[in-house]
């Protein structure tokens, strides 16, 4: 009984690593492609409204496939805990990639989020916290008669 009832509070978490894990891979693959060729064509604002839109529907694709895999449909406090462990690893993991690989400190990672494309990527960054919650929600609703 305490085995089932620990591998159930383990759910969230392990979702919320894995939907961190899959966009990631993505928007690091997205993030590339938007310094290398989007940003020296439309700039630094213009390559981010690209960008973001199209991970926050990658976010919502895989939430949903995530939730209806690991979580108890309808449980929004459980989509919740997969959205706040996911949005802490990927904290976690810009800030450390922004020190180690890109030689850019805390300060100046934080600063960044004071210009326009940062702070719509940041943006971006706690709406892909939200959308398992809102995945759940938006299942749940009552359809309109």
């Amino acid at each position: 009984m305490a085995t089932r009832r620990r591998a159930t509070r383990s759910r969230p978490a392990l979702a919320g690593a894995t939907y961190f894990c899959v966009v990631f891979v993505i928007a690091f693959g997205l993030g590339v492609a938007r310094v290398l060729a989007m940003v020296p064509l439309v700039g630094a604002l213009a390559a981010v409204l690209i960008e973001v839109p199209i991970l926050l529907c990658v976010s919502w694709i895989v939430a949903g496939r995530l939730i209806f895999t690991w979580i108890v449909a309808g449980d929004v406090r459980a989509a919740a805990q997969m959205g706040l462990v996911a949005f802490t690893v990927l904290m976690g993991v810009e800030l450390g990639l922004a020190l180690v690989l890109f030689d850019v400190t805390l300060s100046e990672t934080v600063a960044s989020w004071a210009t326009l494309p940062g702070a719509i990527g940041l943006g971006g960054q706690i709406a892909f916290a939200f959308i398992p919650a809102l995945r759940v929600l938006a299942y749940s609703a009552p359809e309109a008669s």
